[in-house]
């Protein structure tokens, strides 16, 4: 059987960009507006205040945007926006926080005008999506929009921006095998060290992957796997409600 050294996910110890203190949390989540409970989604560009931010929505034809009774923003298709105010301060990095519901295969950006302006992100179920503003688009009163780039909907329940020189690294922890993988509780990010693992089903951009401790599911690996393949080496990501790992970090 063909064995694959997993160098792709990099060291055995991993850094993310998280952070100690943030600068400004506009969050959805107990909002008292309730505008648009239910089924009817806005498509006209609206203006919408939380905690004295005011941010721009804007949909496209035939998906909108609409207040979710669960405490979050719906936005979505391919097109639609959520535009952010001027900060009165350098912004280095802004997070986008999903829910549950939202969808894994949503491609998301930050935007200034046309340009893209960070990494695109896929996924935004159960994850923090960090977005790192590109140097020379940092300045104070730069207006970011978030974008909707693929046929999908996101979810949002909050957003958090980061001022210049406030984000530290922190460690990823590492777990030996699949069973302590599947022990983390949905949502933690973490290395997972595969050893002598093997590909037991793939299909969908997913594959599962099963080693002497047990299996688990990879979603959205961008990265073509065949049965009975042999993975050694770490692989990053978030664990998920189903025993897997979602959101795959290269």
């Amino acid at each position: 059987m063909k064995k694959i050294l997993l160098t792709l996910f990099g060291l055995m110890l991993m850094f993310s960009g998280n952070v100690s203190a943030q600068e400004v949390t506009i969050d959805f989540s107990g909002s008292t507006d309730n505008w648009e409970i239910g089924t009817t989604k806005l498509i006209d560009a609206k203006e919408f205040t939380y905690g004295g931010y005011t941010i721009i929505l804007e949909g496209t034809a035939g998906n909108g945007y609409r207040w979710y009774d669960s405490g979050n923003i719906i936005l979505g298709k391919q097109g639609a926006t959520l535009t952010l105010p001027a900060f009165g301060f350098d912004v280095e990095r802004i997070d986008v926080v999903g829910t549950s519901s939202a969808s894994a295969s949503v491609k998301q950006n930050i935007f200034v005008g046309d340009e893209a302006v960070s990494t695109e992100t896929t996924g935004a179920k159960d994850v923090t999506n960090q977005y790192v503003i590109a140097e020379g688009k940092q300045v104070a009163g730069t207006i970011y929009t978030l974008k909707v780039t693929s046929a999908h909907n996101t979810q949002i329940t909050k957003i958090l921006v980061w001022k210049k020189g406030t984000t530290v690294a922190e460690e990823i922890p590492v777990v030996e095998n699949i069973a302590a993988f599947n022990a983390l509780e949905k949502g933690t990010k973490a290395t997972l060290t595969l050893t002598e693992a093997q590909v037991i089903g793939a299909g969908n951009n997913n594959i599962i992957v099963k080693d002497a401790s047990g299996s688990i599911c990879m979603y959205n690996t961008g990265l073509t796997y065949t049965l009975g393949q042999i993975l050694n080496g770490t692989i990053t990501g978030t664990a998920g409600e189903f025993q897997g790992i979602s959101n795959l970090l290269a």
